[in-house]
């Protein structure tokens, strides 16, 4: 949490998960005009209400929101892993969805077909995902044994069809795509009625048979 003040003065925040129990707090240093404290262990998928504080070495002290006012409130985000996976085109190499919940160096991997254009494809399914969600963001890390073209796509439900959120180069180092934002409405991309959200991972290019590993797979979004 950050604030300002127009004189040097302490740093407090007051916070808690109902807006009449703030029983929670942090404190950052003193005699600063630029205010930083931490928040840790808070809970994901989480709506916190909160006051900051300060007050200066004459005892004079200032919250925001103020006192009679109703505390600011900001959510924390939910990260998911897949609950399974499905091949669209190659065979399974080996790993299951499991594989792509920690980076541990344990994969998910796919064989590519064996005649051109040689290509493997596969999509991990979410669960659970609320179709109200906010913010959401996708990631995903893995690499190839051969050097393909690599494209990661969220399966958008409204209208059925795959949107390509990254493109790149891919080959025997591991590579982290950045967090990807899908475009308009993010509940488009959760079917309503299971609470489904698909990613799917593709690749395309080499003259030889390759296999694609995946070693990370995420996504983050705030809760309605």
């Amino acid at each position: 949490m950050t604030w300002s003040t127009d004189e040097t003065a302490d740093s407090r925040v007051e916070y808690g998960t109902a807006p009449g129990a703030l029983t929670s707090s942090a404190t950052g240093p003193a005699g600063a005009t630029a205010h930083s404290v931490a928040l840790t262990g808070l809970a994901p998928g989480t709506t916190y209400y909160y006051r900051v504080r300060s007050g200066d070495a004459s005892g004079n002290a200032a919250t925001s929101p103020a006192a009679a006012s109703p505390p600011a409130t900001f959510a924390t985000t939910v990260t998911s892993f897949p609950a399974a996976t499905a091949i669209e085109t190659g065979t399974l190499r080996s790993g299951n969805a499991a594989a792509l919940a920690s980076d541990n160096n344990v994969f998910y991997a796919v064989n590519s077909t064996t005649v051109a254009p040689r290509t493997s494809a596969w999509y991990a399914s979410f669960t659970g995902v609320p179709a109200g969600l906010s913010d959401l963001a996708l990631s995903y890390r893995g690499k190839n044994n051969r050097s393909c073209t690599q494209t990661v796509s969220v399966w958008r439900w409204s209208d059925g069809t795959w949107q390509q959120l990254d493109s790149r180069a891919v080959s025997t180092t591991e590579i982290s795509t950045p967090a990807l934002t899908p475009p308009g409405a993010a509940g488009a991309y959760v079917d309503a009625a299971t609470g489904e959200l698909r990613v799917r991972v593709r690749c395309t290019g080499p003259t030889a048979n390759f296999y694609s590993s995946g070693e990370l797979m995420s996504i983050t979004y705030r809760r309605p």
